[in-house]
């Protein structure tokens, strides 16, 4: 529908994230919820150059965080977080240096 092709990645035990490529670029993915009982629902994701740095001043700002710094094998690594009014939000960080690109 959208003119993306399909990539998986298998996670190991995570499963298999299927990223959406549109020519070279990445504009979405699709997995299981990493989060055991937990409904499915969409996850807004923001680029974020420096995800460490990142993490820590959404939580200093009042974020939750539910997953922190966790690894996409060769696609980089994300934080997961509820805001303060309880909106679910994630930040990613591609790693560069497989890619060389976003």
């Amino acid at each position: 529908m959208f003119g993306w092709k399909e990539m998986a990645k298998d996670l190991g035990p995570m499963g298999t994230y299927r990223v959406q490529m549109l020519g070279d670029k990445q504009a979405g993915g699709i997995m299981k919820n990493p989060m055991n009982g937990a409904p499915s629902c969409w996850l807004v994701y923001f680029f974020v150059t420096d995800r460490k740095h990142s993490t820590e001043k959404a939580k200093k700002l009042g974020a939750q965080a539910l997953m922190e710094n966790a690894p996409i094998p060769e696609l980089g690594a994300f934080s997961m977080f509820t805001d303060p009014v309880g909106a679910t939000f994630a930040m990613f960080q591609p790693n560069m240096s497989a890619t060389g690109k976003c």
